[in-house]
């Protein structure tokens, strides 16, 4: 299962025996890491705990009643996380059993950097590049990256991110944790050295799974007009 993402346990209790099972009441405790939405009929929530059926619930003999339980798993849970759930089944004139599943959790982040800059410039004015990093989710990104490296024969730092520190023509910016479906944006400016076409590119990567990386660059160009 993905952090983040949702998914359904399916839970279907069965009457093995030769006689009617009444008043069937099925719980089911979801791992702290799941969050339940909306719940089918005859279904409830307190706490963690998913209560269905009860007074009035008859299952015969052979017959069966299922339960689907949606759920969303917490986007923050690391990569591997054990997650368990536990089902038990009670009832009248019938034995009662439990279950339990453990399944483990795969953080999976898609990240996504934009870099505009101005179409022209003038020799003797600065560029200023906008960088944008979102991530796309489901699941939380960590230890987020972003590398930019300048032609320092083309053009100069003038205006580096407080996020970017250090010094030199490459800026490294680690920006941490990115929760999904949020951004990050910052600015970088760098004054022309030479006419002509200045192309500069910038990358995202993040220290977890990611099976998109195809908008984890994007370059921007700006045409600098002689002084």
């Amino acid at each position: 299962m993905v952090a983040g993402a949702a998914f359904v346990y399916t839970v279907t209790v069965t009457n093995t025996g030769d006689q009617d099972a009444r008043d069937v009441r099925i719980t089911d405790t979801l791992d702290e890491g799941a969050i339940a939405r909306r719940l089918p009929d005859g279904c409830s929530l307190s706490a963690q705990t998913v209560t269905c059926g009860g007074p009035g619930l008859t299952v015969a003999p052979g017959e069966s009643v299922t339960y689907e339980i949606p759920v969303t798993m917490d986007p923050a849970l690391p990569d591997g996380t054990n997650v368990t759930n536990r089902a038990q089944v009670s009832a009248t004139g019938a034995r009662g059993d439990s279950t339990r599943l453990i399944s483990q959790t795969r953080a999976l982040a898609d990240l996504e950097i934009v870099k505009t800059a101005p179409a022209t410039a003038n020799a003797d004015g600065p560029i200023t590049y906008s960088l944008r990093v979102t991530n796309h989710g489901p699941s939380q990104a960590m230890d987020v990256t972003v590398r930019d490296a300048v032609d320092g024969d083309r053009a100069a730092i003038t205006g580096r991110p407080a996020e970017c520190a250090g010094e030199g023509p490459t800026l490294t910016c680690p920006l941490g944790t990115l929760a999904p479906n949020t951004s990050r944006t910052f600015r970088l400016t760098v004054t022309p050295e030479v006419p002509g076409l200045i192309e500069n590119c910038a990358t995202v990567d993040a220290g977890g799974r990611e099976e998109n990386v195809a908008d984890n660059r994007s370059c921007a160009s700006t045409h600098v007009e002689p002084a």
